[in-house]
């Protein structure tokens, strides 16, 4: 059978496995309880739904439900004061309270972020998740020293005898372009990787062989003409590969902004 729920702003339901759930809208609704929940809402309303692990985390949802985030920016900050050290910022828009937003942080955002964090019932694969009240995000991020060399190495004459063994794949456009960038980008990684590795035995005839052939295949990547592999996406305001632009599915998403950071990591290594 059915069963409505009392018109209210405020829900709290249990669901078939036992979970509790938090809703809390804009404009009071009432719900219609059976198999599945349902309501009827002839006026707009901003409906929001989180999961409830224990009662402490249900009055934080409560005390935080009057504010949520509709927008987000990154914003940076480095110093020569301090050029080891760079700031970052999570800006969030929000609508209701800035003050009193409710955001949750993972584990390896706490470990450098400036802002307090208040203890949750939530748990990631990653561990503990935080609260962060508040419109903003503040880290300080020390920087490593980067270094583009295999280190050091004791070991160059075994080097040299791999170098002399290795052939890189081919690097033509077609490649390139059916590959995709993911599998491209470790090839290319690859073959700078064996560049470098050249270079630090000093065999400077492999050095310039690897090279170039590096740089003709980052040429589909990086050219800025009618058929780059690389486009820039005018709607979100960021690079994308052909194929992701047109097809979601390509590329592993790409054209949806996922994986970027390492798809573009082994370009920029490269």
């Amino acid at each position: 059978g059915r069963r409505r729920l009392t018109a209210t702003k405020r829900h709290k339901v249990t669901l078939g496995d036992g979970s509790q759930w938090l809703l809390h809208a804009s404009l009071p609704i009432a719900l219609d309880e059976g198999k599945a929940l349902t309501a009827s809402i002839k006026e707009k309303t901003i409906i929001r739904l989180a999961y409830v692990p224990d009662e402490a985390t249900e009055a934080l949802l409560d005390d935080h439900a009057g504010s949520y985030a509709t927008s987000g920016r990154v914003a940076w900050h480095a110093s020569y004061a301090e050029p080891d050290v760079v700031e970052l910022s999570y800006i969030f828009g929000v609508n209701g309270n800035p003050s009193k937003l409710l955001t949750l942080a993972l584990p390896h955002h706490t470990d450098t972020i400036l802002e307090s964090t208040c203890d949750t019932g939530y748990k990631s694969l990653k561990g503990p998740l935080r609260g962060v009240v508040g419109e903003k995000w503040r880290f300080r991020e020390p920087l490593g020293e980067l270094k583009w060399d295999l280190g050091p190495s004791t070991l160059k004459d075994e080097m040299r005898t791999l170098l002399a063994k290795f052939e890189p794949d081919e690097d033509e456009r077609s490649l390139a372009s059916s590959s995709g960038v993911y599998s491209a980008g470790k090839r290319l990684y690859r073959l700078a990787s064996i560049a470098l590795a050249a270079h630090q035995v000093n065999d400077r005839e492999l050095t310039r062989k690897h090279g170039l052939k590096l740089k003709k295949a980052l040429r589909p990547w990086l050219s800025a003409t009618s058929d780059s592999l690389l486009v820039y996406d005018a709607t979100h305001g960021g690079v994308v590969t052909r194929a992701g632009y047109k097809d979601p599915e390509a590329d592993f998403g790409n054209g949806r902004y996922n994986d970027h950071h390492f798809h573009y990591g082994y370009l920029v290594h490269s």
